[in-house]
């Protein structure tokens, strides 16, 4: 089953950043005639509580309507719709950050690399507009995610912090089209030939880690150098270091069913065969 996501559309044309003060019963037909069962108003009681905050964090607008599509065609109908109507989805700025370190041979002279991207996402003053990836693979650790902001307020982050004010030179960004930054893509994609009826030996290990629960510098040291030593058994391996936090951490675990509302980042290990 696939899950679609919540689509927010920001204020009617002519009403700034504020709240749309009334629905106009042509958006209402639209959404009914896209087939939308769950959407909501500002008219709504504890709209802004109930059904804005959990979707639009650190977002300074109220939203004119936030609707959960549930097929993709639902989308496309609803922002069609939407745009003749002087609506647009919001938020409208993304940066996408890409880099890679080249390891000379050895994976052991990267960790210090690691230390220092593990230090920037555990800070607690970070902003939860960006989210972070590690894939240390074949060719050597790539650092890439998306900065849901604009390029000055991500220029601004980059050059408060020392983890990318380090990273952050032209010669050091990827594009998607460069073939070491299709390599981040590779690590999420890999695992989609399982599903073409043709059997795959796969390996996957995963485990969570808080703020509480940091990789130690010298366990760093180690997994760099297990990297170097240990004998993989396929070309096509990688560990996946994923940041998570932000809001879900705002809940404290024994307050719902979901026991890892407190982890920071994911480790994911795959070796993947390719016979």
């Amino acid at each position: 089953m696939f899950s679609f996501p919540v689509v927010i559309f920001t204020a009617l044309v002519g009403a700034g950043t504020g709240a749309a003060s009334s629905t106009p019963p042509s958006l209402r037909e639209c959404l009914d005639g896209a087939g939308i069962q769950d959407y909501a108003f500002p008219s709504h009681p504890l709209y802004s509580l109930l059904k804005v905050k959990r979707w639009n964090l650190d977002i300074d607008v109220t939203p004119a309507v936030v609707m959960v599509p549930e097929t993709a065609e639902q989308i496309a109908a609803i922002v069609a719709s939407a745009q003749e109507r002087g609506l647009k989805p919001a938020p409208g700025n993304l940066v996408q950050i890409f880099f890679a370190l080249h390891h000379d041979g050895k994976y052991a002279d990267m960790a210090d690399e690691f230390k220092a991207w593990q230090r920037m996402i555990a800070d607690p003053a970070l902003q939860r507009k960006l989210a972070s990836q590690v894939v240390v693979n074949q060719l050597g650790m790539i650092v890439s995610g998306p900065y849901y902001g604009t390029q000055e307020e991500w220029e601004s982050l980059a050059a408060e912090n020392d983890f990318f004010r380090r990273h952050n030179r032209k010669d050091e960004n990827f594009v998607l089209n460069d073939w070491l930054g299709y390599m981040t893509h590779l690590a999420d994609e890999a695992v989609l030939p399982l599903g073409t009826g043709q059997p795959t030996p796969i390996y996957c290990k995963s485990l969570a880690f808080t703020n509480q629960t940091l990789i130690l510098d010298d366990t760093i040291d180690d997994l760099f150098k297990y990297f170097d030593d240990a004998h993989k058994g396929s070309p096509l391996w990688f560990a996946y270091f994923d940041l998570e936090g932000g809001a879900i951490n705002d809940v404290p675990p024994n307050a719902t069913a979901f026991a890892h509302r407190d982890a920071l980042f994911y480790m994911q290990s795959h070796v993947i065969g390719l016979d």
